[in-house]
């Protein structure tokens, strides 16, 4: 991964591979900071520690999974077992084989004994069913927490890579590596704006003056969905419903205190009210 004149990185293969098994986008936007946070990645890729990548809700952690996923299957030639948890309706989550060779096989809603068979059919093992750590697939899984990896029962562990928007908490003994993928800078969302259908995809030309300027569009946007560019992708009115549903789910108590905060020996900041 490396950045260009244009961040703009056409993927219209990984955008069909992954179609029902969790989505990839047809493009991919090429930030700074993931060109490092990739540098810092690709040191530990066959490092002993087991890797943790936390961040916020839409910011790219599966995207850039499945781009480390896709280079060690075909640059690296590795086995691969990729784990995902699926929001559809009907479907809990995929389960993904790369064979290194150029061979895969992809399935969803499998139980955790379905997902411990397929595990241990790819982890070749001596004759003595000790297993051969050279030859056992990589293992990369996305969008679970903590307590539902460690869980025993889902099958999820022991895993290599792990992408999660929850809190990960890593003790002093634990062979586990965090790296944080940053949130959206509303520089780069304005260069995404610019680059892509971004205005006419979120129907935003169709309700604002044609001469809006780029600039407060984005920062209008942004006003609602932050450094998270799923959010940022979608319709204003969706993004104004879903901050409705948020403060009205808050109860008085925790307005109180979103409101009011205790700071500095008795004063008050005052918060204004988005709701």
């Amino acid at each position: 991964m490396q950045q260009s004149h244009d961040p703009i990185v056409r993927t219209p293969t990984l955008h069909k591979f992954w179609e029902g098994f969790g989505e990839f986008p047809p493009y991919y936007f090429v930030r700074v900071e993931e060109v490092m946070f990739w540098e810092v990645i690709k040191k530990q890729l066959f490092g002993k520690d087991r890797i943790v990548i936390v961040g916020s809700p839409g910011v790219g952690k599966f995207c850039f999974l499945m781009l480390i996923a896709f280079y060690l299957a075909c640059i690296k030639r590795k086995k691969l077992v990729v784990i995902r948890r699926l929001k559809e309706l009907n479907l809990k989550n995929a389960v993904v084989f790369f064979d290194g060779q150029g061979s895969y096989a992809r399935l969803t809603n499998l139980s955790p004994i379905d997902i411990v068979a397929i595990r241990d059919q790819v982890t070749p093992k001596s004759v003595e069913g000790e297993v051969d750590e050279k030859e056992a697939p990589i293992v990369l899984v996305d969008g679970f927490n903590q307590a539902e990896v460690n869980d025993t029962k889902n099958e999820y562990a022991p895993f290599h890579f792990l992408a999660t928007s929850c809190q990960f908490d890593v003790k002093h003994d634990d062979r586990s590596r965090l790296v944080v993928l940053p949130a959206w800078r509303d520089a780069d969302l304005l260069q995404y704006a610019k680059l892509m259908n971004w205005v006419i995809e979120t129907g935003l030309r169709q309700i604002k003056q044609q001469d809006t300027p780029f600039p407060k569009l984005v920062k209008e946007q942004y006003f609602y969905s932050g450094g998270s560019l799923l959010e940022f992708c979608k319709t204003r009115s969706s993004l104004e419903e879903r901050v409705v549903r948020e403060c009205r789910a808050v109860e008085n108590d925790q307005a109180f205190e979103l409101v009011y905060n205790y700071v500095d020996g008795g004063s008050y900041l005052w918060i204004p009210d988005m709701c």
